[in-house]
């Protein structure tokens, strides 16, 4: 059986658009970035307990988020309501994740899916009162006091598939 051509930045696949790939527990995944049009809002994060800190793991993170009954989540349930073609394991993506995202920006601009230049919340939680974001105009991830879970920032649900 010959081997599927490598997959290129960009490249529309699986409902969404490749953007680079990330290895977890010792896995490596394809990330596929969802449509702006469908995949992209503008959300809170909003929770004060601690239950998602991975910083590769956004499907485990997203699950763990979305078990705590405590309050609603925003973010991480908009991500995981999307159907799009016909996909519904669209997660909240974590830090690490989003970082990958972040250096395929540029071919994402180039076929008109560029993340917005604001800041991006991820799955992955630094403490009660705080999430890591990333922002698109520089690259930073963050978690300052000008961002904490209660604010709204932009989300983007990604899907992953196994190498």
């Amino acid at each position: 059986m010959a081997k599927a051509a490598p997959l290129i930045i960009g490249q529309a696949h699986g409902a969404g658009f490749y953007v680079g790939d990330i290895t977890d527990d010792g896995v490596k995944y394809h990330l596929i970035v969802a449509p702006k049009a469908t995949g992209e809002a503008f959300k809170k994060w909003i929770d004060t307990t601690m239950v998602s800190t991975s910083k590769t793991n956004g499907p485990g993170n997203t699950a763990a988020i979305l078990n705590n009954q405590t309050v609603t989540y925003p973010a991480a349930q908009f991500c995981a309501d999307l159907r799009i073609g016909g996909f519904d394991d669209w997660y909240l993506p974590s830090k690490d994740e989003l970082d990958v995202a972040y250096k395929a920006r540029k071919a994402l601009a180039a076929i008109g899916e560029a993340f917005a230049d604001s800041y991006f919340w991820s799955s992955t939680e630094y403490s009660t009162v705080y999430a890591w974001y990333q922002t698109f105009y520089s690259g930073y991830p963050g978690y300052q006091d000008d961002s904490p879970k209660t604010n709204g920032n932009y989300v983007r649900a990604f899907r992953r598939l196994i190498i």
